[in-house]
């Protein structure tokens, strides 16, 4: 899940609310800043409207951060915990954008196709236990699919503009993988193999990696990668 959540949500939410403040909709003002801060109220309420206490930062919605590189959002600004429930806020904003617009342009409707593809994913995770049904795979690869086909839709379109937004990276890929790959080919939900006790793991992992002494690192490191993965099917 931290492929979702660290890496591809990161591109998604960067380049939706950099899209969304170029010009003065949805959001009023002379400025991107200022425009960024009607998206931060909407975030904010949202959160308090649904006890949601796991959020992201402020500094998130403001120029300076979006034009930064995808690792120090994800890493710095926006935690894993935070981008899971931001997928649903991201989701809200975009269809309350469409119905309130009857000429549905191209380009919203795309985002929503993102937003929404990431959102059901999510979803079908949250509400179902360790296994996947047949019917519940196939929907999370529907929604991949949805994802996938409207991200590089926005991709080339940005590319035709010369915007570099919308990028596309190798953890897209991967994601690929664990959809077609682990998912569907298992019906294991991927929930349940994401360590949340430590999302700091790989970090951790690579610190023992560099006090190892040479002779020993692989022993260590798959050790302790092998005892991280394997907490959550740990039975009291």
């Amino acid at each position: 899940m931290h492929i979702i959540h660290l890496a591809c949500l990161g591109d998604v939410l960067t380049s939706m609310l950099l899209d969304l403040s170029d010009n003065q909709f949805p959001w009023p003002g002379s400025s991107r800043d200022t425009r960024l801060e009607h998206g931060w109220k909407s975030y904010k309420g949202y959160c308090q409207r649904w006890g949601i206490e796991d959020r992201a930062e402020r500094r998130l919605f403001t120029n300076e951060v979006l034009k930064a590189d995808f690792v120090t959002v994800s890493q710095k600004i926006m935690r894993a915990a935070a981008a899971k429930y931001m997928v649903f806020w991201l989701h809200w904003l975009m269809e309350g954008l469409l119905q309130g617009d009857p000429e549905k342009p191209e380009h919203l409707k795309l985002i929503l196709g993102v937003v929404t593809g990431l959102m059901h994913f999510e979803q079908t995770q949250m509400e179902n236990g360790r296994y996947f049904t047949e019917e519940q795979c196939r929907f999370c690869e529907s929604a991949y699919y949805l994802y996938r086909a409207s991200y590089d839709r926005l991709a080339s379109m940005a590319l035709a503009q010369g915007i570099p937004r919308w990028k596309v990276r190798p953890k897209q890929h991967m994601l690929e993988h664990e959809v077609i790959d682990f998912m569907c080919e298992y019906r294991l939900n991927p929930r349940y193999s994401a360590n949340y006790m430590g999302e700091d793991a790989v970090r951790r992992v690579k610190q023992l990696a560099v006090a190892s002494h040479p002779n020993h690192v692989s022993r260590h490191v798959l050790s302790k990668w092998s005892l991280q993965f394997s907490l959550p099917y740990r039975r009291a």
